[in-house]
């Protein structure tokens, strides 16, 4: 039936936007008025009290005006987050692609809403960052940005932030390999960790993210006055004093690894030291955890698998995928690295449950009936 009955009220918000309690959640404002089918009771209908709007429990659900049922449903997600590409899912359940590509899209916005409502506030001790390389419609060299039709095309990269310790994967920016995009990363981890600075921050060799990490952190220093004329020169930035950065430089011949160096950034070899001492899942310098989350999402995510004819073709569905995939990591997935032993048993563990966002691991019914705000899901009925 889709929305399970059952889901707390406290879960869901109000979906007016012109109301001053949209988006708020556990307010107590929203209560059930009536059924949105009587003849069934299987979907609530909730009313807010504040602003006296109606509305069915499903909106802000990929359930939302879709008349895909349950079971349809809850498989086409597990394919998806399991590997296996548009048209494969639709021939294993004997549906059109296009509706496999509508709740692709779908996901994939439910991924990135979901992580940006309960990704926040973390605290990250150890970070690591890493890009991962992919292509769309066809490969760098084949494309002529000159021409209209190869928009969207080309690399695409993820350019990743992972808390080595919880494995939780914090920041995601989809494009190009860019300047612009390496700061945009380590802002947007700066802010969903309160600007509070890791014990240890390694990334690999790439030269921008030194510029794009002082950019995040660093704190102007200005010249003192000269009382000379002119204009006075602009403050140069510098690494605040507990900022420990270093990057791991690998030397390859004929594809495989030969040298691994450690070049420190910010910080001084005393720093460095204490903060490997104080690692619980370090014991030098590496980029080994973000590597290794990077085969995981290859390994779930079929556009992103090498040497494979399952490439995106576009750009949008390209995007959604990875969302979605990384949500499922988070928050779905159990990490074999976090179980714990409890009276003699294994309890497994997800990132999110590492990290103490959520409690439990969700299984893919939660998280397709868990109520998000609103995020222009598409209308109309599926094939």
């Amino acid at each position: 039936m889709g929305q399970s009955p059952r889901m707390p009220l406290w879960a869901f918000c109000c979906q007016n936007e012109r109301c001053s309690n949209y988006g708020k959640k556990g307010l107590g404002n929203l209560y059930q008025h009536n059924w949105v089918d009587r003849k069934t009771k299987r979907i609530r209908n909730l009313r807010c009290r504040t602003c006296r709007r109606e509305c069915s429990e499903r909106k802000g659900t990929p359930w939302y005006q879709s008349r895909l049922s349950s079971e349809q449903g809850l498989a086409l997600a597990q394919h998806l987050a399991d590997g296996d590409g548009i048209r494969k899912t639709a021939r294993l359940l004997g549906t059109h692609h296009e509706t496999v590509i509508r709740w692709n899209r779908k996901l994939g916005e439910r991924g990135k809403a979901l992580h940006e409502e309960r990704v926040r506030h973390v605290r990250v001790r150890e970070a690591q960052g890493d890009e991962m390389w992919a292509f769309v419609g066809k490969k760098e060299a084949r494309c002529d940005r000159s021409d209209p039709a190869d928009e969207g095309h080309g690399s695409q990269w993820d350019h990743t932030v992972l808390d080595a310790q919880t494995k939780l994967a914090v920041s995601l920016v989809i494009g190009p390999r860019s300047q612009a995009n390496a700061e945009a990363l380590w802002q947007d981890f700066a802010t969903r960790t309160d600007r509070v600075l890791p014990a240890l921050l390694t990334t690999d060799e790439y030269p921008v993210y030194r510029g794009a990490v002082l950019k995040t952190y660093g704190i102007p220093r200005p010249f003192p006055r000269t009382g000379k004329r002119g204009r006075p020169r602009q403050p140069r930035v510098i690494a605040p004093p507990g900022l420990v950065y270093a990057m791991v430089h690998k030397l390859r011949r004929k594809g495989r690894v030969v040298q691994v160096t450690i070049r420190r950034v910010f910080g001084a070899a005393r720093q460095l030291a204490h903060a490997l001492a104080g690692s619980l899942v370090s014991t030098h310098v590496n980029t080994s955890f973000v590597e290794r989350f990077n085969a995981t999402v290859r390994q779930h995510n079929s556009r992103k698998a090498r040497k494979v004819y399952t490439f995106s073709k576009d750009l949008e569905q390209h995007v959604a995928m990875s969302w979605f995939a990384l949500a499922y990591y988070n928050f779905c997935r159990p990490h074999l690295g976090l179980r714990l032993q409890e009276d003699g048993h294994w309890r497994a563990r997800t990132p999110a449950m590492a990290a103490g966002i959520t409690d439990h691991a969700w299984p893919i019914q939660e998280f397709m009936d868990y109520p998000l705000i609103h995020q222009s899901l598409v209308s109309g009925p599926d094939q």
